[in-house]
């Protein structure tokens, strides 16, 4: 896991330390492509992660994962 995720976390920490707002967009996306194949290949395909919504119909705090089969 920690191959599969590092270089995605240290973009998204460049990306942070720079206050670089375009930079992060793409190491977000990044990261949630990485854990969605990463939960592919443990066989928990059905976690998905998704990019936070800001929506007053959702009502759980995990509005960012998604759980079906």
């Amino acid at each position: 896991m920690s191959t599969m995720m590092t270089p995605v976390t240290d973009e998204l920490d460049s990306a942070i330390e720079a206050k670089d707002s375009v930079k992060f967009s793409h190491a977000f996306e990044e990261l949630t492509s990485a854990c969605n194949s990463c939960h592919e290949a443990a066989g928990v395909g059905f976690i998905k992660i998704r990019e936070p919504r800001l929506s007053p119909l959702e009502t759980s705090p995990f509005s960012y994962e998604i759980f079906s089969k």
